[in-house]
């Protein structure tokens, strides 16, 4: 270290110090990646969608069977 005496040597030493940790870091992390477990689904709730679609359902068949304003209104259009 005393023989150089050209301070952009010890930049050069530094930048390359970075770039030797930054490849190591690297390969540590793509380990991590190839290792990590399958991301599962998203379960979807249960029950709540098929009673909404039964009950407009039988809205529908009240309504074309009156065809009264009040059925006409307990059919969710959403």
């Amino acid at each position: 270290m005393q023989r150089f005496s050209d301070h952009r040597y010890f930049k050069v030493m530094h930048y390359a110090m970075l770039g030797l940790q930054a490849e190591q870091a690297k390969g540590k992390a793509l380990k991590k990646v190839t290792a990590a477990p399958p991301a599962t689904p998203k379960a979807r709730p249960s029950g709540g969608a098929s009673q909404q679609v039964r009950s407009n359902k039988d809205a529908m068949q009240r309504l074309s069977a009156s065809g009264s304003m009040k059925h006409a209104m307990l059919i969710d259009f959403d």
